[in-house]
């Protein structure tokens, strides 16, 4: 019986040390993200914000979304009190690297902030690629930008 315990183990061990990084070592490259992800994402621009939409990536750098973004504009900001739901339209570029993290840029010049007119400078974040490139994580990475999310290939 103890010998088919370690004869276990040892198989296990096998299996851990041997086959799994093989599935960990996933590589991906800009063609990896393509498609079409519903993605959710909440944070603080200036004021409470979360959004839904979807984003589409065309595999060779470049993207596009749409989402609803819901907005709680904090009493004597400088934009007022009171929320406002508004629909959100941008397009930007991404650069994925072999370890499937990647950055995303946001371009001011197409970009509607919350309604309030043309962003004055890009928004970035970073993510992750996971499950094969059908879902993913990011993070907003600019000190006026706070939040994350995540999304899912539909």
């Amino acid at each position: 019986m103890k010998n088919r315990i370690s004869l276990w183990a040892l198989g296990l061990l096998f299996t851990a040390l041997f086959l799994m990084p093989q599935a960990w070592g996933a590589t991906c490259t800009n063609a990896s993200f393509s498609g079409t992800y519903a993605y959710n994402e909440a944070g603080v621009f200036l004021f409470a914000t979360a959004n839904v939409g979807t984003l589409t990536a065309d595999g060779a750098g470049n993207f596009t979304f749409s989402e609803a973004a819901f907005n709680t504009l904090f009493p004597g900001s400088l934009l007022g009190g009171g929320s406002q739901l508004s629909n959100e339209t941008a397009t930007g570029t991404y650069i994925v690297n072999g370890d499937c993290t990647f950055t995303l840029t946001f371009h001011p010049s197409n970009m509607n902030c919350y309604s309030h007119g043309p962003c004055l400078f890009p928004i970035h974040f970073d993510g992750v690629l996971v499950r094969g490139a059908t879902a993913f994580y990011i993070i907003a990475t600019d000190p006026v930008v706070q939040g994350s999310g995540a999304g899912i290939k539909i």
